[in-house]
């Protein structure tokens, strides 16, 4: 399937790249529509080939969504669906491995075991669980007990397609595949959390900043890491919600709204500088928001226990505005905060002899 579908595909870009190196097109916007219509082609029959294909290739493509400022619009919209489009495995399936891993009943260590998992995704899958010895909520990530193997398989196939019709992204591909191996020691990762939370406590930016879950002691294997649950929603989830409010007022659809600033941003570029309001003062504006909401729905209270309810007239509606998220209090902290894990805590700190 993946000869038969991104075969094709890659050798339509590539003979279109070279006809126009070869004869340029008549402007610009002909070359660029030229490439928007091969786009809208092929993107749909390549993720459908992803999603159906699963493991490594899934991967791949949640990866590639990510590279806007290299994919077109069609495929990198197109790739997010991948996010969510790794189907779960059955929750008995992931108990299995996790008395394969601790050699104890399931029941004996969580008192709750979620059927449905928070997130699934190519390799292994994460439910929600109560310890039975604490009562500490936790997340528990278990591979799939065939993750390594298909990975192998998919990777010696990817490597081959490559190899034919695409050589250059061999380099890229194998440094891939060495950081993708690591994924599958679930030790490395447990340990990996414990040192970053270390070292951002030592910075000063934890808990403060950033909460790093913990792993539990005594239940991180090859194939199962606990850790402590951190509830909340993705950053992404939280600003589209507060977007789509946006959306209602003006009367538009989301998918309009996200339509009108995307091209406001094509069209000017991104900003050499913030010049927005600060985060002090978007902190401000939620504390306003919850205030006048904390005062109408007192006075809804009073209405409805001193008018509503004695004369039989309808309730007062309650007032619940969603504050905007404080964008520069977040890029402030996820600056300070990666910078210090890159230049401080990570690959640029090298001690010269």
């Amino acid at each position: 399937r993946l000869y038969l579908t991104a075969g094709p595909a890659v050798a339509h870009y590539r003979w279109v790249e070279q006809r126009q190196r070869l004869r340029a097109p008549a402007s610009e916007a002909a070359a660029a529509a030229e490439w928007e219509a091969l786009d809208a082609y092929w993107a749909p029959p390549v993720i459908d080939m992803l999603k159906e294909l699963k493991g490594m290739y899934t991967k791949y493509g949640q990866m590639a969504a990510g590279l806007t400022s290299v994919a077109s619009k069609t495929w990198s919209e197109g790739l997010r669906e991948l996010e969510d489009a790794v189907p779960a495995r059955p929750a008995a399936d992931v108990l299995r491995t996790v008395h394969e891993e601790t050699g104890d009943d399931p029941k004996a260590l969580f008192a709750e075991f979620a059927d449905q998992p928070l997130g699934a995704a190519s390799i292994g899958q994460v439910h929600a669980a109560t310890l039975r010895a604490t009562g500490e909520r936790v997340a528990v990530k278990v591979q799939y007990p065939d993750a390594a193997r298909r990975f192998a398989l998919d990777m010696r196939t990817i490597r081959t397609f490559c190899a034919w019709f695409a050589p250059e992204q061999l380099i890229i591909l194998d440094e891939l595949t060495r950081q993708l191996e690591a994924e599958f020691d679930y030790t490395q990762e447990a340990r990996n959390l414990a040192l970053v939370d270390a070292n951002l406590r030592r910075a000063g930016l934890a808990p403060g900043e950033v909460a790093v879950p913990r792993p539990i002691e005594g239940l991180s294997t090859r194939r199962m890491l606990v850790m402590e649950m951190l509830p909340g929603p993705k950053l992404v989830d939280g600003v589209r919600a507060y977007a789509k409010q946006i959306a209602e007022r003006e009367g538009v659809s989301l998918e309009q709204f996200e339509a009108v600033k995307r091209a406001e941003l094509d069209e000017r570029g991104v900003a050499p500088r913030y010049e927005g309001p600060s985060a002090r003062s978007v902190s401000l504006f939620a504390a306003w928001l919850r205030l006048k909401d904390g005062l109408h729905n007192t006075c809804s209270v009073a209405y409805d226990l001193l008018v509503a309810r004695p004369l039989g007239k309808p309730r007062a509606r309650r007032r619940h505005t969603a504050p905007p998220p404080n964008a520069p209090r977040i890029m402030d902290a996820l600056m300070r905060v990666h910078g210090h894990q890159l230049l401080v805590d990570g690959v640029f700190q090298i001690r010269m002899r």
